[in-house]
């Protein structure tokens, strides 16, 4: 088979671009409503980066007459992203993780509070380069660390805390709306 330009080109449509993403945070069924509320606003937009969540597929290896034989494993579709975001002057984007983490643990009060309270939904939406969306990526039972993401010196750089969101499963939505 002979593949020109147009049949190249054309087999491929337009490009997955992965400069256009919006985030969500959402509750979960017991979320405390401060966590979601501190997320509101344009925090989401000021992530500039985000990995995809990636399942980890195992395989059952069976030794028989000197051959390795694999078999259905499991997938797991549990791990952690980061998010990188961009601080404005308003801290926006540490005050909404400082008050996750608050609910971690308070060390004034000695106190934390329960995981289902704690845990968020976090949509990962990707667009085309006319703003509709692709795909998404939901991840379920979300619970935070962060990285301040920056470091008092003479350079003029911006401020971009790390935000690494552990997660206990995903979905995965296609343009065709088949869910995985």
């Amino acid at each position: 088979m002979k593949f020109n330009y147009d049949k190249v080109k054309g087999s491929l449509g337009e490009v997955q671009n992965t400069l256009h993403w919006w985030v969500e945070f959402l509750a979960e069924s017991e979320t405390d409503a401060s966590i979601v509320n501190a997320f509101k606003g344009d925090v989401p937009i000021r992530v500039t980066t985000s990995a995809l969540p990636t399942p980890t597929v195992t395989h059952n290896e069976v030794q028989l007459q000197g051959r390795t034989i694999r078999y259905v494993g499991k997938v797991e579709k549990h791990g952690e992203v980061a998010l990188t975001f961009v601080e404005g002057t308003d801290t926006k984007v540490l005050d909404a993780a400082m008050t996750w983490l608050s609910k971690y643990w308070s060390s004034l009060e000695g106190k934390q509070i329960g995981t289902n309270k704690l845990k968020l939904k976090v949509v990962l939406h990707l667009l085309d380069p006319g703003d509709n969306e692709t795909m998404s990526f939901t991840l379920r039972g979300c619970l935070p660390s962060i990285e301040h993401g920056g470091e008092l010196g003479q350079d003029p750089t911006s401020m971009q805390p790390v935000l690494t969101v552990a997660y206990d499963d995903y979905e995965y939505k296609g343009q065709a709306g088949e869910v995985w």
